[in-house]
This record gives structure tokens, sequence and C-alpha cells, in this order.
């Protein structure tokens, strides 16, 4: 277990020494109508959540700290396929 928490610390400072950029949420907009099946999607989230709320937690936060490296990876595989 010492080593996991030891690549966890290591990947956690490249990320944040790093200028990857990361999907901030700025552009989503509450104040218009929502669908019933958004609403309902979002209550069945928390219900996960609420189930088993420490391993879910660490999961959407380690989802989110690989969006960063996995969106550069597609954007220069998206540069790749342009350059040709």
């Amino acid at each position: 277990m010492q080593w996991f928490a030891a690549v966890l610390t290591f990947f956690s400072a490249l990320a944040m020494a790093s200028d990857l950029k990361y999907y901030s949420g700025k552009n989503l907009n509450f104040r218009k109508s929502q669908p019933f099946i958004a609403i309902l999607i979002i209550v069945i989230i928390f219900g996960v959540i609420s189930h088993n709320p420490a391993e879910i937690v660490f999961l959407i936060a380690l989802l989110y700290a690989l969006s960063g490296p996995y969106s550069y990876l597609q954007s220069k595989k998206l540069s790749n396929y342009i350059n040709f």
C-alpha cells in the first residue's frame, strides 16, 4: 500500500505543477429548464454516492485527476490527424 501512496503523491505533484487544462464546469447553466431525465440521473448519482461515499468520492476525484492528461492526449492525437 505504501507504493500506491507514493505513486499517488507523485502523480498529484505532477498534476499540480503542470499546465494541463481541467474541466471547470463554468459553462453549465442551471438557470434554464432541465429535462426530467437529467434530474432523475442527478438523484440516482446522489443515491449511489450516499451508498458508499468514501469509495465513490475517491473514484470521482481519480477520474477528474485523469481527465486532464486524457484531454491533453486526445488533443495531441487530433492534432496528429490534422497535420497530415
